[in-house]
């Protein structure tokens, strides 16, 4: 069902971003067709990990999932990267790419575990954090360090949730 559901919104997206940019979302005039590409993204990422669980059925090496995409933008960035088609073809083939490889790298550390737990917190907040600190006129380097910041406490407070008042926070099962 959900596979149906995120097929139907691909035509929308097409339509939106012919007419206006596939950037759906990050701007005022496209604010509301953010909708469907966030659902689009997160219906196949839903997906993936439905059919694959930890164990991706096609073979994409961990080091294509870490250079994947600056690769990608760099490479934007010398032909018309504000095209939708590649934002098409970010979303529906490079990004399962690098989730495939991802899920293939089988090294443990603080930084991967803190960076993984911050990680969906990070790409929920990032935008919110952003407006407000464009509308109070802040640097935009503020940008970063409060989205980190939110994500972070973001991280803890669930934790701290998960674990119970008498239990130490742990990121990641030990």
């Amino acid at each position: 069902m959900l596979l149906v559901l995120a097929s139907l919104i691909v035509p929308i997206l097409v339509w939106a971003a012919a007419r206006l940019t596939f950037d759906l979302g990050s701007h005022s005039l496209t604010f509301g067709y953010g909708l469907p590409r966030v659902i689009l993204s997160y219906s196949i990422g839903i997906v993936l990990w439905r059919w694959w669980r930890d164990a991706p059925a096609i073979e994409v090496s961990p080091e294509f999932a870490f250079v994947a995409m600056p690769v990608f933008f760099a490479a934007g960035t010398w032909f018309d990267g504000s095209s939708w088609v590649e934002g098409l073809v970010f979303i529906l083939l490079v990004c399962p790419m690098m989730i495939a490889g991802g899920l293939r790298w089988r090294g443990r550390s603080r930084l991967a575990e803190l960076a993984a737990a911050i990680s969906f917190p990070l790409y929920a907040l990032h935008t919110p954090v952003f407006a407000v600190v464009n509308a109070l006129g802040l640097h935009a380097v503020a940008d970063i360090v409060l989205s980190l910041a939110c994500a972070w406490l973001f991280t803890r407070v669930v934790a701290r949730l998960a674990a119970g008042p008498d239990q130490p926070i742990r990121y990641a099962p030990a």
